[in-house]
């Protein structure tokens, strides 16, 4: 659990500043500050841009068929991601739109042609991909 060998069976009233900074980013949620990684603020900062840039990227090749409040919403559930799991939410949030898509087409709610928000699946993506990473 700990990287350094200082804090194992050391007494509280013992510990270090240092020691105590990497006892809780260990057990804090996915916080990844321990020794030589960027910290999850920034972690935070990345996450949120690539999905922008992602998000961005798609919506101008698609002619801007992606809504505008889909690439916002990217933005924004980002910084609840870091940058490999921002990949991950995107691909469920995917299939999960195209599960739905498939659903409803069977069931005549919907033609090829009909439009289908992403944001919901957005979202459902990255609470997925955040409680199995958590």
């Amino acid at each position: 659990m700990f990287s350094s060998d200082r804090c194992k069976n050391i007494y509280f009233a013992k510990w270090d500043t240092a020691c105590v900074v990497e006892c809780a980013s260990a057990v804090g949620n996915g916080c990844k500050c321990i020794y030589g990684s960027i910290g999850i603020i920034t972690d935070s900062l990345i996450g949120a841009f690539s999905m922008l840039i992602v998000f961005l990227i798609i919506y101008y090749i698609s002619r801007r068929t992606l809504g505008g409040g889909d690439v916002k919403l990217s933005f924004v559930l980002g910084f609840a991601l870091t940058i490999t799991m921002v990949f991950t939410a995107v691909f469920y949030a995917l299939l999960f739109c195209g599960i739905f898509a498939i659903v409803a087409i069977a069931l005549k709610k919907l033609n090829r042609k009909s439009p289908l928000p992403l944001g919901p699946f957005l979202f459902l993506g990255t609470v997925v991909v955040y409680f199995l990473y958590v």
